[in-house]
């Protein structure tokens, strides 16, 4: 926040007009905030997520039942560990 006088002006996103006091938020030179630049980068990744999505989807089609196994599915139970 700046003062001038008696006024106060608040600078907010050029894009969205999220105010300088929301939390985390910064502004590049052409008053976007962080927020609204990060958006398009989430963009393409989604759209690189959905690209190899089908890649794995064409691959798994291609080898089901050429093997043993269809497919090897790992996953993180992250700290927990379960024992049977």
């Amino acid at each position: 926040m700046r003062e001038k006088g008696k006024d106060i002006f608040l600078q907010v996103c050029n894009k969205c007009i999220l105010p300088e006091t929301f939390p985390g938020i910064h502004f590049d030179s052409e008053g976007v905030c962080n927020f609204c630049s990060t958006k398009g980068v989430e963009q393409s990744y989604r759209k690189e997520r959905s690209r190899l999505n089908y890649k794995f989807g064409t691959l798994i089609k291609e080898k089901k039942g050429k093997g043993c196994y269809d497919a090897l599915m790992c996953f993180s139970g992250g700290k927990t560990v379960l024992t049977h």
